[in-house]
């Protein structure tokens, strides 16, 4: 949906890039200007809309009033902003909006956001139905309180929004009817900072319908998981003519507005495994579909994506005489394809393949292994790494490399904290070689599918930036946090750009030298700046050889959770202008110097709008390894200090922008506020100067012997002497 902006009257104006001087005097009874909280999501009921069907979504949150905007991925659904009941005040945590799916919309996940004049929310995730869909009605906890379902296949949405919270559904079945139960719980919504496990850990239990409320009654069936992810999913074969419940809970008991989720109940055709899981880009390949409620031998022809993408992998849905199947993750190769033939479970019998290749194979029961034989010459160098858990597949792969007599050269398991394996292997010898899959944990099944790309060494990098919704006060400025995966020993360095910044704005981009994990983009902008939403992406461009290498970096929603910040993709990157905050931060200079083992003191500055006399809390973001720097408090009649900048021994030499950060609490609002960028430049640490030797002290000559012998003469005569005058 097309952002239309809407402009926010603000109180006076900055004018000078970076400082907080008001074109207009204040008086006593003008407060400083803040700007609007950015708008935050925690949960969408329904979560989902009916192709061809609108529907109102509840959303919960925070700081949701006024929303100005609702913005949905992808094309095919609208949305729009559904006003209060009459005689209602808005209401900054719950807001309703409506969502109208086209007819032909594509089934699968959406991402929504919404917008205020405090910027772009975090987004949530949604689902475009193509099966009919009802929401919950509380109370609903106990099996006689259970919500009826008016017909099967459909689809629940809930929510377990308190502690020790179930949910009961109603249906009825036939005696021999295999029926799906998919549960959407952490698809929806990945991560929940203070809870552990981070996440909704779902729990679907089935009951007769007479035995649901007796304790001393065994469940029919249930199912806390579903290999290759946290959702459960559970197949169930109806044992006889009757109504049950279905009860959903947290396995642990738990609940809070994040715990949202969608359940799909039905005879639905659903994709266990997809065989081969893919293909090489550009090409069309006929995979074969196993699972539930699917024809037999169903094969259909996909047509993999052309063009270079960062996510290999990508989604299919299927329609069938049942209906649509659930989204399939297939992954998109670059090197010729193979497919495994059995048996091959030992070297003799290993599948002959050429490399570079992309191997597709599945082991499909337990014990079983799938061996591939090839030939390699002295000195090459060959990468061998599985592709399962970006396909939800629940194989623990293990790879093992053998030469031709049978000895095994070097074995992976794990890699990277993966359940895939990755061998990198230079061979020492021309000869044939095998390399074996196998589950590290031995089980197997059809759904432990693989894909087992060999390959060269192809230097290459990934790049995350966060936050995925950066907002900027006028007259101030906004930190990007750039992270890259650098693959197969990259070092090259990394020029950093923004596109589709606003105009007007300054972009300190950066560059991500061949050592350095990760770098500082500020965006600048200034004080004139009109309130907007522009859309932006963040690139990074490197040379290897000859090739030139333009990689996009993925915009990612960072959450703390437990003691690690995680990344959540989103599809889109949002910056926002929004009114001007009531101070600024600067450094007194550009650029400092530094090397191991080294303190500095950097002056720095707070520019304060009049009236505005709170304390200001600087910490420092962006600093290379080794090199730390305190927190620095202003009070609020102090407008400059010397903020400590200290690098410990063995610093690596590097380069890197670095901001201050305050967080304003002001007028019953919350802003970021950044610095300008200060650079850092981290040098070696000067080697000390070699002590110089001390001088070597002239050796007195000894007296003659004869000498020694007069002089002590000389002192026993004079010593009687002395006696005598004593006695006197």
């Amino acid at each position: 949906m097309k952002y239309i902006a809407r402009l926010i009257p603000v109180a006076g104006a900055l004018v000078g890039l970076g400082l907080s001087l008001w074109t207009e005097p204040l008086t006593a009874a003008d407060p400083p200007s803040m700007p609007p909280s950015a708008p935050i999501l925690y949960s969408a009921l329904p979560a989902g809309v009916v192709r061809g069907e609108s529907v109102e979504m509840t959303l919960s949150g925070v700081y949701l009033e006024p929303i100005t905007d609702v913005r949905v991925a992808g094309a095919g659904v609208t949305a729009e902003i559904v006003p209060p009941a009459k005689g209602r005040k808005p209401n900054h945590r719950r807001v309703v909006v409506r969502l109208t799916a086209a007819a032909d919309a594509e089934p699968g996940m959406r991402e929504l956001r919404v917008v205020t004049a405090g910027g772009a929310s975090n987004t949530l995730r949604f689902y475009v139905s193509p099966i009919p869909e009802i929401a919950e009605k509380e109370p609903n906890e106990k099996g006689a309180q259970a919500t009826p379902l008016p017909h099967l296949p459909i689809v629940v949405d809930g929510q377990l929004n308190r502690g020790e919270d179930r949910d009961c559904f109603r249906f009825s079945a036939k005696a021999g009817q295999k029926l799906v139960l998919d549960l959407f719980a952490r698809r929806l919504h990945p991560y929940v900072s203070s809870q552990r496990p981070g996440w909704l850990e779902g729990l679907i239990t089935i009951w007769h319908a007479e035995d649901a409320d007796r304790v001393s009654k065994r469940p029919v069936a249930y199912a806390h998981d579903f290999g290759g992810r946290q959702d459960p999913l559970l197949v169930f074969q109806v044992p006889r003519d009757g109504d049950y419940v279905v009860e959903i809970r947290d396995e642990l008991f738990r609940g809070r507005a994040q715990f949202y989720y969608r359940l799909a109940i039905g005879e639905l055709p659903y994709v266990m495994a997809a065989f081969p899981a893919g293909g090489r880009r550009g090409s069309t390949v006929p995979v074969a579909l196993r699972g539930v409620n699917l024809p037999d031998n169903l094969t259909v022809q996909v047509t993999v994506p052309d063009a270079q993408v960062i996510d290999p992998f990508w989604r299919e849905v299927v329609s069938t005489k049942r209906g649509w199947t659930n989204e399939i993750l297939l992954h998109a190769g670059d090197w010729p394809e193979a497919v495994e033939k059995e048996p091959n479970d030992a070297s003799d019998q290993a599948t002959a393949v050429s490399l570079p290749a992309t191997i597709n194979g599945v082991i499909e029961r337990e014990g079983d292994f799938d061996s591939f034989r090839f030939t390699a010459k002295k000195g090459e160098r060959w990468i061998f790494e599985t592709v399962a858990q970006g396909l939800t597949s629940p194989l623990d792969a293990r790879l093992d490399l053998y030469d031709a007599k049978g000895r095994r050269l070097k074995a992976s398991d794990d890699w990277k904290g993966t359940f895939d394996a990755r061998i990198d292997h230079t061979f020492a010898a021309d000869g044939e070689y095998t390399i074996r899959v196998g589950d590290q944990t031995g089980l197997g099944s059809p759904r432990h599918v693989y894909r087992l790309v060999a390959r060269p060494l192809t230097p290459d990098f990934r790049l995350t930036v966060s936050p995925d919704n950066p907002r900027v006060a006028a007259g101030g400025a906004v930190a990007l946090r750039v992270l890259v995966d650098r693959i197969d020993g990259f070092n090259s360095d990394i020029h950093l750009s923004v596109e589709g910044a606003p105009k007007g704005a300054k972009i300190h981009s950066g560059v991500l030298g061949g050592t350095v994990g990760e770098q500082t983009v500020v965006i600048e902008v200034p004080a004139d700046a009109k309130p907007s939403l522009v859309p932006i992406r963040v690139i990074g461009k490197a040379k290897v050889g000859d090739r030139e290498l333009v990689r996009p970096a993925v915009p990612s929603e960072q959450i703390r959770y437990i003691n690690t910040w995680k990344y959540v993709p989103a599809k889109d990157m949002l910056l926002a202008i929004v009114a001007p905050a009531p101070l600024t931060l600067h450094w007194a200079k550009p650029k400092i110097v530094i090397h191991g083992n080294q303190k500095l003191e950097v002056p720095v500055r707070v520019e304060r709008a009049p009236g505005y006399e709170g304390a200001v809390r600087m910490t420092v973001q962006g600093l290379p390894p080794r090199v730390a720097a305190p927190p620095l408090t202003l009070d609020g009649k102090t407008s400059e200090g010397k903020l400590e900048i200290r690098a410990y021994g063995k610093a690596p030499v590097n380069t890197a922008d670095v901001v201050l950060v305050t967080t304003i609490r002001y007028q019953g609002r919350t802003h970021v506020q950044y610095s300008p960028p200060l650079r850092v430049e981290v040098v070696e640490e000067p080697k000390p100067k070699p002590k110089p030797k001390p001088a070597a002290k002239a050796k007195a000559k000894p007296a003659p012997k004869k000498k020694v012998k007069e002089k002590a003469k000389a002192k026993s005569k004079e010593k009687p002497k002395a006696k005598k005058k004593a006695k006197k």
